[in-house]
């Protein structure tokens, strides 16, 4: 009676054990499942920074090549801008030149005019009429220009 009393004892205990045994099995199963998940969200996010340096490298290499071009243009825009600074310095000479040969074309003009008024006189004193004038001798009055 003893040795069956053991028995029953022993069979409730190993029948206890297999159901510990498989409650801890079903949550070592549910830590096991949840243990993976964060190792997955770590291969994403390690495959999502990977992606994120080739983007910043590609970034990076378009950023040089666009300081590049920058720095050439900004080399052109400096020289158009020299060549901009001689064309009106030679704006400014040719304006002055311009200035210089019509106030000269006006005293000429004012020169010219004084010639004639003494022409005019000098003939007049000289008896030079209006008939000898339109029979071709020569003379042909200028007309007067007044621009200034």
């Amino acid at each position: 009676m003893v040795a069956v009393l053991t028995a029953l004892n022993l069979a409730d205990a190993l029948y206890k054990t297999q159901m510990e045994l498989g409650d801890t099995s079903e949550k070592l199963e549910i830590l096991q499942s949840e243990m993976q998940k964060p190792f997955e969200e770590l291969n994403s996010l390690n495959q999502e920074v990977e992606a994120v340096k080739e983007q910043y490298t590609k970034t990076q290499s378009e950023y040089t090549k666009t300081q590049i071009e920058l720095g050439k243009i900004s080399r052109e825009w400096a020289k158009a801008q020299e060549e901009m600074k001689d064309l009106s310095v030679e704006l400014d000479v040719s304006r002055q030149t311009i200035d210089d040969l019509q106030n000269k074309l006006f005293e000429n003009q004012i020169e010219l005019l004084k010639v004639k008024k003494e022409l005019d006189e000098h003939k007049s004193r000289s008896g030079y009429d209006k008939q000898d004038k339109n029979k071709g001798s020569g003379y042909k009055p200028m007309p007067r220009n007044q621009n200034k």
